[in-house]
């Protein structure tokens, strides 16, 4: 007799990393809506960025589209929990949270439909969809948030899209990519890089982090000595060019917490103009978003005609070994310019014996 042994079935592949990523992100949107509340004097650094937008975004970008569901309904139930506990009435809870949910979801089907899953915001395309879900889905749900405060007479509708729109756009600028590129991934190689490219990175951030401090808390602007604005815009192309894109988010947030909370923009005067704090956080938004979006593109056009020199050699490469080990045979590749003439590229070592003519004359 045979008994049948009956198994337990196993968990689906990656059934825990999936939890995991879930309630990570309901941890960290949960903590965006918290800073507000538990300290006080942070209350205009999000009004200024408002990094819930940005949270929502790249948990639906860094998980399969099975789990949106999932993900999109516990970030509302989180952010309204986090609204009622400080008093906000049902009506604007649900109104809040229905924006940003429409925002993360819409920000994201708009990339992805655009530049295809898998997106790490290293390619101009990948910025350029990123701008267009700013200027475009994010301008169409602030409507619902603006709407939502003017029925509950808590602001005026236009002041209160104006600073939606703004807040959640340099939230979606700043925080998606930093989180993007900042997670574990396979091509994530900053853990694997010699001593000497870690000891450049410290040194950039210190100098970083020492003229941002300057910049925007000197009180003597006028001085020569005194770090300026577009300096700023300068050191960034270091870690665009040496680094990546990864280290340009985390300096335009490092930027961002210093520029947001300085006391030249609560207490003036401040550098780039303004007469009260409300004008200083209006042009310390516009800077923030103009370098963002500089460093940004410097990056992904760096990284991708690096990527196309590397590939354009590859293939040289093999055209040359594939072309110098033909007997009695000549392969070259020829370009057209633009005034129709023609010019060799690659001509291989056959013409030698064929033609009696040397590769380097051909050229």
């Amino acid at each position: 007799m045979i008994k049948e042994i009956k198994s337990t079935p196993s968990p689906p592949p990656f059934f825990w990393k999936d939890i995991f990523s879930v309630l990570f992100f309901a941890v960290l949107y949960l903590g965006a809506h918290y800073l507000a509340f538990l300290f006080p004097d942070t209350e205009q650094i999000l009004m200024a960025v408002w990094p819930a937008g940005g949270i929502g975004i790249a948990a639906l970008l860094l998980n399969p589209r099975r789990l949106w569901p999932v993900i999109l309904s516990v970030l509302f139930v989180v952010g309204i929990a986090a609204d009622l506990s400080i008093g906000r009435s049902v009506f604007t809870s649900m109104g809040f949270m229905t924006a940003n949910i429409l925002e993360s979801f819409g920000c994201t089907c708009l990339i992805v439909r655009i530049c295809g899953d898998n997106v790490s915001f290293t390619r101009i395309k990948e910025i350029l969809a990123l701008i267009c879900a700013v200027l475009f889905v994010n301008t169409a749900t602030s409507f619902i948030g603006a709407g939502t405060a003017k029925l509950a007479h808590i602001a005026p509708f236009w002041d209160f899209w104006k600073t939606w729109w703004v807040a959640d756009g340099l939230g979606i600028l700043l925080v998606s990519p930093l989180i993007i590129t900042c997670w574990d991934r396979p091509q994530n190689t900053s853990f694997r890089q010699p001593w000497y490219r870690l000891i450049e990175k410290c040194l950039f951030l210190s100098i970083w982090v020492a003229v941002a401090w300057l910049t925007f808390n000197s009180q003597a602007h006028h001085e020569l000595s005194t770090p300026q604005p577009y300096l700023l815009f300068t050191l960034l192309a270091w870690p665009a060019l040496r680094f990546g894109q990864q280290s340009v988010t985390v300096s335009l947030a490092m930027l961002a917490m210093i520029a947001i909370s300085s006391n030249t923009v609560s207490a003036g005067p401040f550098l780039l103009g303004g007469n009260t704090t409300t004008q200083h956080l209006i042009l310390v938004q516009m800077y923030l978003g103009i370098i963002a979006v500089t460093g940004f593109l410097l990056t992904a056009s760096y990284t991708e005609a690096r990527s196309a020199k590397q590939v354009a050699d590859e293939e040289k490469e093999k055209l040359a070994r594939l072309g110098d080990n033909l007997p009695n045979s000549v392969v070259y590749q020829i370009v057209r310019e633009l005034d129709g003439s023609m010019r060799f590229l690659y001509i291989s070592a056959g013409v030698k014996q064929l033609n009696g003519v040397s590769v380097d004359e051909v050229l």
